[in-house]
C-alpha cells in the first residue's frame, strides 16, 4: 500500500502545484514509483506534465464513475480539467461524497509506491476527498498574513 499526500492550502499561489510537481521529480530520481494526481480544475499541474489538454479521461470521470482511475493515469499523471469543476457539484448531492476520490485510487495504492495529489486553493469537496484519500498532508503557505489564516483554515479542516 502506498503513501498518499495531499498538498493543500487555502490560498491560490502558495506553490502547491509547483511543490507537487517538485516532489515527483525528486522522488521518480530516487527510484520511487510516483503518480501525481491533478485534483485542481485549473489543471496546471496537468499542463506542468505536458499532458494533453484535450487528454481523457480525467480525474472528474473518474470522480463521476465514467472511468477507472488507472485508465485516467496519462503518463505519470491523472489530469484534470474545468470538468472537474462541474464533477464537484456532481459529487455533492450524493452519499458517501467525501470517499469518491479514496476510494477510486485503491487499485492504484497497491501497483504504487507514493501518490502526489495537487489540491484547489479550496477547502471544497475536491480538497476533502484528497485529504480523505491521503495519508499525510502538506500545508504549503508563504509569510504573509492572508496566506498563514488559509493555514489555519485548514488545519481546522483536517
Amino acid at each position: 500500500m502506498s503513501a498518499t499526500i495531499a498538498v493543500l492550502s487555502q490560498k491560490g499561489g502558495t506553490g502547491k502545484t509547483t511543490m507537487v510537481r517538485s516532489l515527483a521529480d525528486v522522488f521518480e530520481r530516487l527510484g520511487v514509483d510516483v503518480l501525481a494526481v491533478d485534483a485542481d480544475p485549473q489543471g496546471n499541474l496537468s499542463d506542468y506534465f505536458d499532458t494533453d489538454p484535450n487528454a481523457q479521461p480525467t480525474l472528474g470521470d473518474v470522480l463521476m464513475g465514467q472511468a477507472r482511475a488507472a485508465d485516467a493515469v496519462h503518463g505519470r499523471v491523472i489530469p484534470a480539467n474545468l470538468q472537474l469543476a462541474e464533477a464537484e457539484l456532481s459529487l455533492s448531492g450524493k452519499i458517501g461524497r467525501e470517499v469518491t476520490l479514496r476510494q477510486a485510487l485503491m487499485d492504484l495504492k497497491r501497483d504504487r509506491e507514493l501518490i502526489l495529489i495537487d489540491c484547489p486553493p479550496t477547502l471544497g469537496l475536491l480538497t476533502v476527498n484528497a485529504l480523505v484519500a491521503s495519508t499525510h498532508a502538506i500545508l504549503s503557505t508563504e509569510a504573509q498574513y492572508f496566506s498563514l489564516q488559509g493555514m489555519e483554515q485548514a488545519v481546522a479542516t483536517a
